[in-house]
């Protein structure tokens, strides 16, 4: 088996893995399913408290926090046993990761799940500008040394470079995957038993906020 194909060791970061904080937590516990169909080892790191039940199998590691303390501290013991750390998100967990594996051989790869947008910056420029400063004195730097910073499409990658100055990345474009969804009859009968109406009609699903963000006024209009 060449190394291209043989199974990898990742090490995911979030800040938490509850389903109510958003889009995020969801896909990483879908995808980390998937990866690990494919047969690769994922473990998941994240700020939640001790107790937190998981909501994934397999290794996960609730830290109670992901700063160097924490995350730090734990990453520089046990990083030799990854091929990779996968930091998911901006502003949070980065900082502690590439302080940690600095000198090491263990790469780290960070998706920014839509936080370069510059849409933040117009809705919220009192953050923006907080953000600006940590981005002057931290994040740009985590950003510049990842071996990858992931988008999911080309135009996440083109409005990323225009949000915070300076900005220097390895751009990746990326197929970010999730788990098969269930096809069976079950589910089928499960949804037309609580919305008849759609039974016999064409709809759309919406699997999101209802947030401006979501640009759910863009496709009613389209």
């Amino acid at each position: 088996m060449s190394d291209s194909d043989r199974p990898l060791k990742l090490l995911r970061v979030v800040y938490t893995l509850r389903r109510e904080a958003g889009g995020p937590s969801e896909s990483i516990v879908q995808s980390t399913a998937a990866l690990r169909a494919m047969g690769h080892r994922v473990e998941v790191a994240t700020a939640d408290p001790v107790g937190t039940r998981a909501p994934i199998d397999g290794p996960f590691h609730l830290l109670g926090g992901i700063d160097a303390a924490t995350l730090g501290t734990w990453l520089r013991r046990d990083h030799g046993r990854f091929d990779a750390v996968l930091v998911q998100g901006l502003w949070q967990a980065g900082w502690a990761v590439r302080s940690a594996l600095r000198g090491t051989r263990t790469p780290y790869l960070v998706f920014p799940h839509g936080m370069l947008d510059p849409w933040f910056a117009r809705a919220y420029p009192g953050k923006h500008f907080k953000k600006q400063l940590y981005w002057w004195w931290r994040e740009r730097r985590v950003i510049r040394d990842a071996a990858a910073v992931c988008f999911t499409c080309k135009e996440e990658r083109r409005l990323a470079a225009h949000t915070f100055w300076p900005y220097a990345a390895r751009e990746q474009v990326v197929a970010y995957g999730t788990a098969t969804p269930p096809d069976d009859a079950a589910h089928r009968a499960a949804f037309v038993a609580r919305y008849p109406a759609l039974a016999a009609r064409p709809f759309l699903l919406f699997l999101s906020r209802l947030h401006d963000k979501k640009g759910l006024t863009e496709l009613i209009a389209g």
